[in-house]
C-alpha cells in the first residue's frame, strides 16, 4: 500500500483458487479483520510522519531552500534563530530575512556559490539575537541531484561550539573587587569580545562597501548602456517612422496603380468582349498568325476555307488543308513580313465561290510586328453583279447611242418649254429668287421686284435684309421661325404672310415657297418663288365669313329643328316605356328606344354647340375654353383645367372661332392619344393673344414627329390645326419641353 513507508498488502497467488464458504459469521470475521488491518496501517503511516518530523527537528540542522534569485522557497529546523522570518507566504529574498550580524557573510556567500556554483562555506559568524551575540557556521551548496532540484541552492546554518556563547547582556554586573588577576582576565574577555565584534562589523562594512562599488560600477555600466541602446532606439525609432512615411507614400502609389490596373483591366476586358463579340457576329474568315506562321486565333467563318478546330491554336498554317486555291498565300506572308505592306489576291474555294484574300501585318500598341492578319471577304456576289455591269455597260452603250438622238430631240422640245414656262410665269404674276447665304447678295426676277414694291433692282441683284425688311412686323416672327425649321429639318419653306409695299406701305398678302442648297451641312444657297395672294387671301377671309355663317345657321336648324323633334321622339317612347309593364313583351325595347333617344339628343347637342360660333365679347374666349375644359373633364374622365393670364381680348369673331377650334383639336388629341391624367388650358395676354394646350404625357419622340410629318405632307394630322391658324393669322408651334408631354402654342397678332 506505501512503499516508501514499507507498508504492503498481500495479493493473489497465481494457481491458487480462494472459495467462500456460504458461511454469514465467516463474512463478518473477514470484514472485522479488513477494518482492524486499514486501521493498523494508517497508524503506520501516522507514525513514520511524526518520527520523520521529530527527528528532523531534534537533530537537522536548519536549512532554507533558494533559487537563484536568492528567493526563499523551504525552511527546515529552527531558523528562526539565522532568519527573522515574515508573517504571510514565502518568496522574499533571503538576506532580507537574515539576523543582524548574519546578513552581509550570507549575502556574500550566496553570491560566490551562485558565480562560482560551488559550495561555499563561511565560519565565524557571529549573529545577534536576544541582546547578546553567538558564533555560527553556514554553507551555501547548490543541488544538482535528483534534475527536478537543479538550479537550487541549499543554505544550512549551524552553531561553531554547539552551544551558546555569553551575550553582552548577560555578563554580570561587575563584582566587588577581587583580586588584580581575576579582575584583569574578566576585563580582557570583554576587551576581546568587542573586538571580535568590532572586526566582524569591519568586515562586514567592508564587504558591504566593496557591494557596493561593484553593485555602482554595474549600475554605471548599465546606465552606459541603457543610454547607448537609448540612443540607438532613437535612431531606430526615427528610421522606423521615415520608413513608415516611405511606405505610406509607397501604398498610396500601389493604391493608385492598382485602381489604374483595375481600371485598365476593366477596359480589357470590355475590349476582349467587343473583339470576340465582333469576330463572332462577322462574316469574313480572319486568321491570326504569329511570325513563324503558326496559327494564333481564327473566326467561325474560317472553318469554311480551312479545316481547324479550336485545339489546333500554334500548328503551322502549312499543316491545314485548304478548300480553296492559293499558292502563293505561305509567300505572300513571308513578303508582308519583311516589307510591311498589305498584299491582296483574288482567291477560289471548291464550291466556285470568289474571296478577296488580304495579307496586313500585325501591329502592337508599340509598333511592333509580331505577325500577320488574314481575311477572306467573300466577293461572289461582287463578282456576279461585275459581270452583270459587264452586260449592263454594253446595253447602256446602245441606250446611249438611241437615247442621244432622243435627247437632241429633248433639248429641242425643253428651249420650246423654258419659253413657255417663261410667259407662263410673266402671265400668271410669280417672282423668283436666288439668295447667296455666304454673301448675303442674290437676284431677283422682274415679277418678283415688283412684287415686293420696288421701282427697280440694280442688275436684278438684291440682299437678304432687303427680302426681311419687306415682311410684315406682326408676321416676322412666325417667318423666321419657318425659314429656321425649313434650314434645320432640310425641309421646303412655305410661307403665306404679309408684305409692305415700298414706298406706300400698303400691306399685301404673299405666299411663298423655297428651299435650301447646302455644303456639308451649311446651308448656302435659298431660291424659291413668290406669288401676290391679297385677293385669295381676301375670298378666303370671305368664304371663311359665308362658312361661319352657315355653321350658325345649321346649328340653329339642329337645334330648333331636329331638337325638337328628337325631344318629342324621346317624349313619345318615355310614354310608351311607362305604358308597358316591366316582363312584357315590348318592355325592354321602349326602355332601349328611350336610351338611345337621350344618346341622340346629346349628340345633337354637341355637334350644334360645335357649330354654334363663339360669342365674341371682352370675356367671350375665356367662357369658351372654360366650358371646353368641363366638356373634356366630362367626357374623357381626365382632369382638364383652363388658366387665364391677364384680359385677352380678341376683336374678330373668325379668329376667335379658329382660336377655339384649335385648342378643342388639341385637347382631344391629347385625351385620346397622350396618355396623360391631366390637360392645361391657358390663354395669356402679353404682347399677342397666345393659346396653348399643354398634357403630361407621353411627347412626341422622333418617330412620332417624323410620321406627323409624313401625314402633314399627305394632308392629314396637324394640317387642319395649321390651316385653321393661317385663318386667323397666326403662328402654331408644337413641341415636347424638356420636362415631358406635349405643348401646343398658337400666338396672335393684336389686331387680327
Amino acid at each position: 500500500m506505501s512503499r516508501k513507508h514499507r507498508v504492503y498488502r498481500r495479493g493473489r497467488r497465481p494457481g491458487y483458487v480462494t472459495t467462500e464458504l456460504p458461511s454469514a459469521g465467516h463474512r463478518q470475521r473477514a470484514a472485522a479483520v479488513q477494518t482492524q488491518v486499514a486501521a493498523l496501517e494508517r497508524r503506520a503511516q501516522r507514525l513514520a510522519a511524526v518520527a520523520q518530523q521529530v527527528v528532523a527537528q531534534r537533530f537537522a540542522p536548519a536549512c532554507v531552500l533558494i533559487n537563484r534569485r536568492a528567493e526563499v522557497l523551504y525552511l527546515n529546523g529552527p531558523v528562526d534563530r539565522y532568519l527573522q522570518l515574515p508573517s504571510g507566504e514565502l518568496g522574499a529574498e533571503l538576506a532580507a530575512m537574515a539576523r543582524p550580524g548574519l546578513r552581509a557573510r550570507l549575502r556574500t556567500a550566496v553570491r560566490e556559490a551562485i558565480q562560482a556554483d560551488k559550495a561555499v562555506s563561511v565560519g565565524g559568524v557571529r549573529i545577534k539575537k536576544n541582546g547578546g551575540y553567538f558564533a555560527a557556521r553556514l554553507l551555501v551548496d547548490p543541488l544538482r541531484h535528483p534534475p527536478e532540484v537543479q538550479g537550487l541552492y541549499l543554505v544550512a546554518f549551524d552553531e561553531e561550539d554547539g552551544g551558546h556563547r555569553p551575550r553582552l547582556a548577560e555578563i554580570a554586573p561587575p563584582e566587588p573587587p577581587r583580586e588584580g588577576t581575576e579582575r584583569a582576565a574578566d576585563y580582557e574577555a570583554i576587551i576581546h569580545q568587542l573586538e571580535e565584534e568590532l572586526r566582524a562589523t569591519r568586515e562586514d562594512l567592508q564587504s558591504t562597501v566593496e557591494e557596493l562599488e561593484t553593485a555602482n560600477e554595474g549600475f554605471r555600466a548599465s546606465n552606459e548602456e541603457i543610454t547607448s541602446v537609448n540612443e540607438e532606439l532613437q535612431s531606430t525609432n526615427e528610421e522606423l517612422e521615415t520608413s513608415k512615411e516611405e511606405l505610406q507614400s509607397l501604398n498610396e502609389e500601389l493604391q493608385t496603380v492598382n485602381h489604374q490596373l483595375e481600371h485598365k483591366l476593366t477596359e480589357l476586358e470590355a475590349t476582349n468582349n467587343d473583339l470576340n463579340n465582333l469576330l463572332a457576329s462577322t462574316d469574313i474568315a480572319t486568321v491570326f498568325l504569329d511570325r513563324g506562321l503558326c496559327l494564333k486565333r481564327f473566326t467561325a467563318a474560317t472553318k469554311r476555307l480551312i479545316r481547324v478546330i479550336e485545339t489546333d491554336v500554334g500548328r503551322p498554317i502549312s499543316d491545314f488543308a485548304l478548300n480553296f486555291t492559293d499558292p502563293e498565300l505561305l509567300a505572300d506572308a513571308e513578303r508582308v513580313l519583311q516589307q510591311l505592306a498589305p498584299i491582296e489576291r483574288e482567291v477560289q474555294d471548291v464550291e466556285g465561290r470568289h474571296y478577296l484574300r488580304r495579307i496586313l501585318p500585325y501591329r502592337t500598341e508599340d509598333d511592333r510586328i509580331v505577325g500577320v492578319v488574314v481575311t477572306f471577304n467573300d466577293v461572289t456576289s461582287g463578282k456576279e453583279h461585275e459581270r452583270a455591269l459587264e452586260r449592263l455597260a454594253a446595253e447602256l452603250d446602245e441606250r446611249v447611242r438611241a437615247r442621244t438622238a432622243e435627247l437632241e430631240t429633248a433639248i429641242a422640245a425643253l428651249r420650246e418649254s423654258e419659253e413657255w414656262l417663261s410667259l407662263a410665269v410673266h402671265g400668271t404674276g410669280m417672282g423668283s429668287w436666288d439668295l447667296d447665304l455666304r454673301t448675303g447678295t442674290g437676284r431677283w426676277s422682274k415679277n418678283h421686284v415688283e412684287i415686293m414694291g420696288y421701282e427697280a433692282v440694280s442688275g436684278g441683284e438684291a440682299t437678304m435684309g432687303m427680302w426681311r425688311s419687306c415682311i410684315h412686323p406682326q408676321d416676322r416672327e412666325r417667318v423666321e421661325h419657318g425659314l429656321e425649321e425649313a434650314r434645320r429639318e432640310c425641309s421646303l419653306f412655305a410661307s403665306e404672310h404679309r408684305i409692305l409695299r415700298e414706298p406706300e406701305g400698303e400691306p399685301r398678302w404673299l405666299s411663298a415657297q423655297g428651299r435650301f442648297f447646302y455644303e456639308g451641312d451649311e446651308a448656302v444657297r435659298f431660291v424659291g418663288v413668290a406669288q401676290d395672294v391679297t385677293e385669295r387671301k381676301r375670298m378666303e377671309q370671305r368664304i371663311a365669313e359665308l362658312a361661319e355663317e352657315e355653321r350658325q345657321r345649321l346649328g340653329r336648324e339642329l337645334h330648333d329643328a331636329f331638337g325638337q323633334q328628337m325631344s318629342a321622339i324621346g317624349m313619345l317612347a318615355a310614354a310608351l316605356a311607362s305604358e308597358l309593364l316591366a316582363g312584357t313583351p315590348g318592355a325592354d325595347q321602349a326602355a332601349r328606344l328611350e336610351s338611345m333617344v337621350d344618346q341622340a339628343k346629346a349628340e345633337l347637342a354637341g355637334i350644334a354647340g360645335g357649330l354654334l360660333p363663339v360669342p365674341v365679347n371682352a370675356q367671350a374666349l375665356s367662357i369658351a375654353l372654360e366650358g371646353l375644359a368641363e366638356e373634356v373633364t366630362e367626357l374623357y374622365r381626365i382632369r382638364c383645367r383652363f388658366e387665364v393670364e391677364g384680359r385677352p381680348e380678341v376683336e374678330h369673331d373668325v379668329a376667335a372661332t379658329q382660336l377655339y377650334h384649335i385648342a378643342s383639336e388639341a385637347a382631344h388629341n391629347a385625351a385620346r392619344h397622350a396618355q396623360t391624367d391631366e390637360i392645361v388650358i391657358r390663354l395669356e395676354d402679353r404682347d399677342r393673344v397666345h393659346v396653348s394646350v399643354r398634357d403630361q404625357g407621353v411627347g412626341i419622340g422622333p418617330e412620332i414627329a417624323k410620321e406627323r410629318r409624313a401625314k402633314e405632307r399627305r394632308g392629314f394630322g396637324l394640317d387642319i390645326m395649321r390651316r385653321r391658324c393661317g385663318l386667323a393669322g397666326g403662328i402654331l408651334q408644337i413641341e415636347s419641353p424638356p420636362e415631358g408631354g406635349t405643348l401646343v402654342s398658337c400666338f396672335l397678332p393684336k389686331g387680327q
